[in-house]
């Protein structure tokens, strides 16, 4: 990697990294950019498969933010006779874990 683009890059990771406590300046900024992508689409009148297709990805996107990584209903149900679904820990043997996206924020931006 030549010097120009590892200093974009050390740039690039320095802004991500201040921006991390903004998280609800960071969501306001992302809706108002949707909001502001819809009404062009409605204004110009146009690109409307393109914006269909580019909705679906980000819909594709969110669902995978949304998800966990590891689905709990697929380990419970080999572990637990009752279809009552996952319980809470009652044991200090039994493993807590918590939630863990399968897409983390920052690839989701």
């Amino acid at each position: 990697m030549d010097k120009v683009a590892l200093a974009i890059k050390q740039r690039y990771q320095k802004f991500l990294d201040d921006v991390v406590p903004f998280l609800v300046p960071r969501w306001l900024f992302v809706c108002g950019i949707i909001f502001y992508f819809i009404y062009r689409i409605i204004a110009l009148e146009g690109w409307y498969i393109s914006s269909y297709a580019l909705a679906i990805f980000h819909l594709n996107l969110f669902i995978a933010f949304l998800s966990p990584k590891i689905d709990p209903s697929f380990e419970m149900s080999e572990s637990l006779d009752d279809e009552d679904g996952p319980a809470l820990p009652t044991n200090n043997n039994e493993e807590f874990r918590p939630f863990i996206r399968r897409l983390p924020e920052f690839k989701f931006w």
